[in-house]
């Protein structure tokens, strides 16, 4: 039998293209889909059109900022659904924690992201975690069920194509 992913996706909320596949990639490793948007206000946009399980939101972004973001969400909710936030930062610094619980977030996890962090954070923060959980895919055995159409890219690769594709546009906007 074919295992699939969880079908509630997570939101994810990051304007970097190599952050993006790493994260995605990463979730599908652990056995979740995620929606991908590129900023705060889209992501407003996408949880007031509906319930997410968890956000992975990204701190710094153009638009609307991460902090700002979840602070007009809570705002939101008063009180109602109260969606778990996971802050994606690039700063470990102890003031960093206090910031983003400030701006309304639960937690948080530090770039370059790993897909070890994004697991504790799925433990912690998933609704019922432990409880009644599709399983991740592993082993040998689900490749059989997979299409043979030419040999995919690993994950590894997929992030590189990416990163090159990106590179230049952000090289250019830092000139």
């Amino acid at each position: 039998s074919t295992r699939k992913l969880n079908p509630r996706p997570i939101l994810i909320v990051e304007d970097n293209p190599v952050n993006q596949e790493v994260m995605t990639e990463s979730l599908a490793q652990l056995g979740y889909s995620v929606h991908v948007v590129e900023n705060g206000q889209l992501a407003l946009d996408a949880l007031a059109a509906r319930e997410y399980p968890l956000v992975f939101m990204d701190c710094q972004m153009p638009v609307l900022d991460g902090y700002k973001a979840a602070t007009e969400l809570r705002r939101r909710e008063s009180g109602r659904f109260h969606v778990p936030i996971v802050a994606v930062t690039a700063h470990a610094f102890e003031g960093e924690r206090e910031k983003v619980l400030a701006a309304g977030m639960d937690d948080y996890i530090v770039k370059p992201i790993k897909q070890a962090a994004l697991r504790e954070a799925l433990e912690r923060w998933w609704p019922g975690s432990n409880s009644t959980e599709v399983e991740p895919p592993t082993g040998p055995e689900d490749s059989e069920d997979r299409p043979v159409t030419g040999a995919p890219l690993t994950p590894s690769e997929h992030v590189v194509r990416i990163f090159l594709r990106s590179a230049p546009a952000q090289l250019d906007a830092i000139e």
